[in-house]
């Protein structure tokens, strides 16, 4: 087993599902290391309590950080050949494996706040950056409002990574700082897009005729403090499907899902 540079050291004090959510919160893979013939797969992984992130290869006996200029990653992609991470405050960063480095590459959107869970995707060869606005007593309102449900999904926003072809132009140098802009999207198409604890997936809706709806916005509960801290109280409620189009939401999951170990993931 891989060990991590930084990971929770143990106390047995804790049950492990108290701490569940400061190990690996989410991992992604360059490609499936069983069609990987020459062994060259490369796994990134947001670890630890403060969500940094660390890499191995196959054959390593520990993971490797990658040094950023932050911490609380929120999500990561592999993306034309590269890996591709999201902080909490909406910074994307590139990040560099021979020679372990990451470098910014796009500014936080407009607007964006650290309590705005922010997915990276890959979509029609296109780097999308999706920010899912989240409200509740535990969001917004005062702790006691108990008119208030304790969190809820109130909407997304899509934005699509475009090279900035003015970076670097003397006369506006901090308006065109950064290679990469955000271009605002305000359709998917065919697509359909699969958030949640799980690597961040993009389908065309007309390959799987019938099976989900395309122009929307499919997402699970992974608000994952909720499960471990209240199992019967929180987790598990916050997931549906947002129609990019009309702005609404509706529900894609009717049963109870109370697990006390994982926040529920997409098998695809």
């Amino acid at each position: 087993m891989l060990g991590f540079s930084d990971q929770y050291n143990y106390d047995e004090e804790f049950k492990p599902e108290s701490v569940a959510h400061m190990f690996v919160t989410k991992a992604v893979v360059s490609r499936n290391p069983r069609d990987d013939v020459k062994g060259k797969w490369v796994i990134v992984a947001i670890y630890g309590q403060f969500r940094i992130l660390g890499f191995a290869r196959e054959g390593d006996k520990v993971w490797t950080d990658i040094p950023c200029p932050s911490r609380c990653y929120d999500d990561v992609v592999f993306y034309e050949g590269k890996f591709y991470a999201v902080d909490c405050h909406g910074i994307v960063i590139v990040c560099e494996i021979d020679d372990p480095k990451s470098t910014v590459i796009a500014p936080a959107p407009v607007g964006t706040r650290d309590t705005i869970q922010k997915y990276l995707v890959e979509s029609s060869g296109d780097l999308l950056l999706i920010s899912r606005e989240r409200g509740g007593r535990l969001f917004e309102g005062g702790i006691d409002d108990e008119i208030l449900p304790r969190y809820y999904t109130k909407g997304f926003s899509v934005l699509k990574l475009e090279k900035n072809n003015n970076a670097g132009e003397e006369e506006d140098e901090a308006k065109y700082e950064y290679p990469f802009c955000w271009i605002e999207v305000k359709s998917l198409g065919d697509r359909a897009l699969f958030l949640g604890r799980n690597p961040s997936v993009s389908l065309s809706a007309s390959e799987f005729e019938g099976l989900f709806k395309p122009n929307c916005i499919y997402f699970t509960d992974d608000n994952e403090e909720n499960f471990y801290f209240e199992p019967r109280g929180g987790g598990g409620l916050d997931m549906g499907i947002f129609n990019t189009e009309t702005s609404t939401i509706e529900p894609h999951f009717t049963g109870e899902y109370r697990s006390p170990i994982s926040p529920p993931f997409w098998y695809l």
